[in-house]
């Protein structure tokens, strides 16, 4: 999450990473002007235990589109 903040990468995303291990990352992103939201598209829930992280709106929707071929929504 930090290197999309810092513009290192364009975008990450993980599943079962704890709430704890996101919450200052969420932050940091936020405030460098990034999007941080749920793989499935929703907003970003810190209990769901995933994240899709992006440098721009537009790349998240495009990414989402992908992501949501070969992962399940959450329960």
């Amino acid at each position: 999450m930090a290197m999309v903040a810092l513009g290192g990468t364009n975008a990450t995303f993980e599943f079962g990473i704890h709430a704890w291990d996101m919450a200052a990352g969420y932050l940091i992103v936020i405030e460098a002007g990034g999007v941080v939201i749920d793989p499935a598209g929703g907003p970003f829930d810190v209990l769901s235990r995933r994240y899709l992280c992006a440098g721009s709106q537009e790349l998240a929707d495009q990414l989402v589109k992908i992501i949501k071929q070969h992962y399940p929504e959450r329960d």
